[in-house]
Parts: structure tokens; C-alpha cells; sequence
């Protein structure tokens, strides 16, 4: 049993599975997926209305505008070998994320630096897109060496394997085309 008591998303949902490429271009790591009930990001898209999911809708679009992904589709992502987990895989409710989040500026989020489910993730792929305060912290956690080269304000490169940004959907489209331009040209020069 997960450490919430109910099985998490990543693992407990069929969606999931065939939208995880091979090979893993890029993994993505966000901060977690959403509060108890929240729609999951590997679900499918409903074709009848805007996606419920502001960041999936958010960062597919800037992929595609961007070129990185064919067309804005959890297909297309999974296609161009990108892959995304949590630092959380639990839904918790916004305020113990918000305990966490804040917690995690000074690298003191005890969820974050317990995500003993990454490191084979981070292993396997060949690039990390660190997205979030809380993502942020549990890659210092794992790999302490790269705390010397995190910067106050994101979006910015730590060596060749990690970018690291603010998320897309927490500004306007234009700055999260912007988030994926520089993703691009990390991927592209490493």
C-alpha cells in the first residue's frame, strides 16, 4: 500500500501505461497530481471540452508551438519520448501541498525528500525537466552536488541532465511558449 493508503495514480491507472515511451527522452517531474479526485494527466483528454488539467493543457500546447511535440496530444508527448511522474504521487489536499511547496524553498519538504521512486526514473532517462519548488528539492536530495548550481529564478539548465522551470500553466501562454523554447535548446545542446 502507497504511503496515503489509497494506490497512486501513476501506478494504479491503465491510461498511464501505453502513453510511457521506450525511451525516455525527457522526463518530466512536476510537483504532484492534484488534490483527492482530481482528473490524472495520462487520462484522456475529453474531446467535448477545454482539458480540466491547466497544465497538460499548458505545456502540450507550448511543446507543440515549440516543436518539440507533433501536435498538442498526450500521443504526440509520449512519441517524442517525453514522460512525466511526480515528486508526490499522492492526491493531497491543496494545503499540504502548500506546506510542502513552502517548505521546499529552503530544501526542508519531507515528502520531496522522500521520493525514494525517482531516482530509477532519473536513471533511466535522458534528460529531467524539473518542474516546481517541490521537484526542485527532491533533486537536491537525490543529487546534492547540483545545489550549487540552482539559481534563484528558473528557467535555467544544471549541467546537461537537468532543466529547471517554474510550471507553464502558472503564466500567461506566452511565457510558457517561452518555458519550451528554452527547454528545446537545453535538449538540443546536450
Amino acid at each position: 500500500m502507497p504511503c496515503c493508503g489509497v494506490p497512486h495514480l501513476f501506478d494504479a491507472s491503465p491510461a498511464r501505461r501505453p502513453l510511457w515511451p521506450n525511451r525516455v527522452r525527457c522526463l518530466v517531474i512536476g510537483e504532484s497530481p492534484g488534490v483527492p479526485g482530481a482528473a490524472y494527466f495520462y487520462e484522456p483528454v475529453p474531446s467535448s471540452r477545454t482539458d480540466p488539467i491547466e497544465l497538460r493543457r499548458y505545456m502540450l500546447a507550448a511543446l507543440a508551438e515549440e516543436g518539440l511535440i507533433e501536435r498538442p496530444s498526450l500521443e504526440a508527448f509520449a512519441k517524442a519520448g517525453f514522460a512525466l511522474d511526480h515528486v508526490i504521487r499522492c492526491q493531497l489536499p491543496s494545503q499540504m501541498i502548500a506546506v510542502e511547496r513552502k517548505a521546499a524553498v529552503q530544501y526542508g519538504s519531507r515528502r520531496a525528500a522522500a521520493a525514494d521512486h525517482l531516482p530509477p526514473l532519473i536513471g533511466q532517462a535522458e534528460r529531467i525537466w524539473v518542474v516546481g519548488q517541490l521537484a526542485r528539492n527532491a533533486v537536491v536530495s537525490l543529487h546534492p552536488e547540483v545545489r550549487a548550481q540552482i539559481k534563484l529564478t528558473p528557467p535555467y539548465s544544471v549541467g546537461d541532465r537537468f532543466f529547471v522551470s517554474r510550471y507553464p500553466n502558472r503564466f500567461a501562454a506566452p511565457q510558457a511558449r517561452s518555458i519550451a523554447r528554452d527547454l528545446g535548446q537545453f535538449l538540443a545542446g546536450c
